[in-house]
């Protein structure tokens, strides 16, 4: 019995059955479904031959029994089962005593608790509140539950984290449209209905969680310390870098980071976060293992503490964690085997990431590219400079982006033609400003002069990344439009890429065979 394909067995069967559960997703599945889950489960012996028997010897190119048939079989109805129950467990159903029961258009007082970090931004604010009490003009006080979010277009005053507020406005629900499912992606994070507010008021203030309030503190502050020390659009850049925060980019530069394929640096996602750290990696490449990996987790925590530790930065700062292992680990089965398994956990707290989560989706597919494709491009890219870490920074990057392209055009519509050379280029920038940026922020807090005089030097890095990337985004055809990209497309570039990789590598383990004898 080997553990590792068990493993497989079980991990891969929850993940498959997961995805294909999207599209069914119930409450409450049907006894008869798992009645047929179990039957097949306990005939996995007496059928070897019609299925067990042929997947494993298939799978595992060993001769089949029924004792084998059915060890491998147990952990993959297991997987199934726990898909069908964790879908079911997460699935939204609208009730009496839930606020989108009630999002029919019309207008609403609604009682609640901001329970997010609020978005704040030049023309908008929008607040995550968990609902306590619904009142309709006229009506009695309706006792509810549930995540809204509240959209604010006058911005004055500004509310924070663990306010209690009262929102008078329209209460509705949440539409997608042509291009972008807007309702899917609210629900997420638990969110099925939006009150576009006319009037909020403040009732009481500290009733959150006392933890992430100073984290969300903290990260306030360190964002207006950045706009004390570098000019625009250099500041929302560092707090982009930072902080996630992209509120104040300009939409010159935001449509320069999207038509580049660049947008990734300035959002909270493990694709960003693994990619900087494997930047960091080749960097400090000059150190041994253990110092290294201690330095690239103590980042990774302190980024996790410094955005607020919301839910979104945890999942990437896992995400990032794992992409180092899965570099640093000299064995390709146990990044492969933690990656599996961290997908696994992180569906079963949230099974919607797998469908609806284009962060969620871009971090597995870069890191899946940096364990499968980095060992094949780096005989690629042996002749290429390694010039303050050139080449590592240059394969790791293609890695990447040869998974995550085909997935940025099919989910969002573009594809970034220019992207692979300008994440090559301006990548190696980002470390720099973010650890830069870093200190110099920290530093103005001990002494503002001593904390300008480093920022100068950031300042030199970001106007790179601006520079570079304007640059870039200025090229023809730097990226086209491809609204109408099929799944099916996608899933045969995947295949020929596997098959590339799959074809390098028995071709490597040819050459490297061993002569016997005289021949």
């Amino acid at each position: 019995m080997n553990p590792a394909r068990l493993s497989y067995l079980f991990a891969g069967s929850f993940l498959v059955a997961v995805f294909v559960l999207q599209w069914w997703q119930r409450p409450n599945y049907p006894v008869m479904l798992y009645v047929i889950i179990g039957v097949c489960g306990l005939l996995a012996r007496t059928i070897p031959l019609l299925v067990s028997r042929w997947l494993v010897s298939r799978s595992f190119g060993q001769p089949a029994t029924s004792q084998r048939a059915t060890i491998y079989t147990i952990p993959a109805i297991f997987g199934i089962l726990l898909a069908l129950f964790t879908v079911s467990f997460h699935t939204h159903v609208p009730s009496p005593s839930t606020l989108d029961t009630y999002a029919s258009g019309k207008q609403a007082t609604v009682t609640g608790i901001i329970d997010d970090i609020p978005d704040k931004r030049a023309l908008f604010s929008r607040y995550v509140v968990r609902a306590q009490n619904l009142q309709f003009k006229d009506g009695a006080d309706i006792p509810i539950d549930g995540r809204t979010l509240v959209v604010d277009r006058g911005g004055w005053p500004e509310f924070e984290y663990g306010d209690v507020i009262v929102v008078e406005g329209t209460l509705e629900r949440p539409e997608a449209s042509d291009t972008f499912a807007y309702d899917r992606y609210l629900a997420v994070s638990g969110i099925h209905s939006i009150v576009r507010a006319n009037h909020i008021e403040r009732i009481s203030s500290g009733k959150g969680n006392p933890v992430r309030a100073f984290l969300y503190y903290l990260r306030t502050t360190t964002e207006t310390q950045i706009n004390r020390l570098y000019p625009e659009p250099h500041a929302a850049l560092l707090a982009g870098l930072l902080l996630g925060a992209r509120r104040s980019l300009p939409e010159h530069l935001t449509d320069a980071f999207n038509t580049t394929g660049l947008s990734h640096i300035v959002a909270i996602s493990g694709y960003n976060i693994t990619m900087i750290i494997t930047v960091l990696g080749a960097l400090f490449s000059f150190l041994p293992n253990r110092p290294r990996h201690l330095v690239t987790v103590a980042i990774i925590i302190a980024f996790t503490l410094l955005v607020g530790a919301s839910a979104s930065a945890v999942r990437a700062a896992i995400m990032g964690g794992i992409g180092i292992l899965a570099l640093e680990s000299g064995r390709m089965q146990t990044p492969r085997l933690t990656i599996l398994w961290t997908a696994t956990l992180m569906l079963l707290w949230n099974p919607l990431l797998l469908r609806d989560d284009a962060g969620f989706q871009l971090s597995f597919l870069a890191i899946i590219g940096l364990t499968e494709a980095l060992p094949a491009l780096r005989s690629v890219t042996k002749r290429v400079p390694d010039f303050f870490g050139m080449r590592d920074t240059l394969t790791t990057t293609l890695a990447a982006q040869i998974f995550a392209i085909p997935w940025l055009a099919l989910t969002f519509g573009q594809l970034p033609l220019v992207s692979p050379v300008s994440n090559v280029i301006v990548l190696p920038f980002v470390p720099y400003a973010t650890l830069l940026g870093a200190v110099a922020t920290a530093l103005s807090f001990i002494s503002f002069p001593l904390g300008l005089i480093v920022s100068y030097v950031c300042w030199l890095t970001m106007e790179c990344i601006i520079r570079f990337t304007e640059l870039f985004a200025a090229l023809p055809f730097a990226s086209i439009a491809v609204p109408h990209l099929s799944m099916i497309v996608a899933v045969l570039y995947y295949v020929c890429v596997f098959a590339a990789l799959w074809f390098h590598r028995y071709r490597k383990r040819d050459v490297v065979l061993p002569s016997h004898g005289n021949v």
